[in-house]
């Protein structure tokens, strides 16, 4: 998004659910990172003295929880707004 305009009238609400879709675009990005190392992994094939892969399971490589935030600040948002109304209907003032 390019136009300040938009940016600067955007809730905060609005803000967070374009932060969470980069962010989800940012984890299909390293999934596929992660995907192509593992597939590099199985071309070239070390194993150890017994013959056995380190990962047995393209999960054990990669995992997207590890990726996404551990915390939904969504209830945060929805409280800043709630003040930000109050304050534009009562001029300003807590």
């Amino acid at each position: 998004m390019r136009d300040m305009d938009k940016i600067l009238n955007m809730t905060l609400r609005e803000y967070d659910l374009r932060l969470r879709a980069y962010k989800e675009v940012l984890v299909d990005k390293y999934e596929l990172v992660h995907l192509q190392a593992w597939t590099n992994r199985l071309v070239k094939q070390k194993k150890d003295k017994k013959g056995t892969p380190r990962f047995k399971k393209f999960e054990e490589f990669f995992s997207r929880e590890n990726f996404k935030p551990k915390k939904d600040l969504s209830r945060c948002y929805e409280v800043t707004e709630r003040i930000m109304e109050y304050q534009r209907r009562n001029n300003g003032e807590l």
